[in-house]
């Protein structure tokens, strides 16, 4: 499942920078959200209406903040960077997750966790220096 996530996730890359002169970053949210609710909408019948309003507040806040404002902002970040940045760069998110998910919800971080996100920020870092030197 990591491998095709991986895939279809240098799929967005690779078309959102096609589609960047374009659609604005904000242009292309919009497209691909309304391919997933297409997507997603016979799921959403499935769900009892007493569960949907019960867990509606919680629904939205993921998906009005939480997801929408982090999508404008990769969306619109990737209209100044190259695809090849962005995936570099895409290398922070599981290391900020395990950053925050200490922070605020006191989650414990393996040995073993924290050797594999230096070796994640290392290599990024080693990636971007790579890049840097030959320019």
């Amino acid at each position: 499942m990591g491998l095709l996530s991986g895939f279809f996730y240098a799929c967005i890359i690779m078309t959102s920078r096609y589609l960047r002169n374009e659609y604005s970053g904000l242009e292309q949210l919009f497209l691909s959200t309304g391919v997933t609710l297409v997507i997603l909408f016979p799921f959403m019948l499935q769900v009892s209406p007493a569960d949907l309003l019960e867990n509606l507040p919680v629904l939205l806040f993921l998906g009005v903040i939480i997801t929408s404002i982090g999508s404008i902002l990769y969306f619109t970040g990737l209209e100044h960077v190259k695809a090849q940045n962005a995936g570099i760069i895409s290398l922070l998110e599981p290391v900020s997750a395990i950053f925050f998910a200490y922070l605020i919800l006191h989650d414990l971080i393996s040995m073993s966790t924290l050797i594999v996100c230096a070796l994640i920020l290392a290599s990024s870092l080693l990636t971007s220096l790579e890049k840097g030197s030959k320019t």
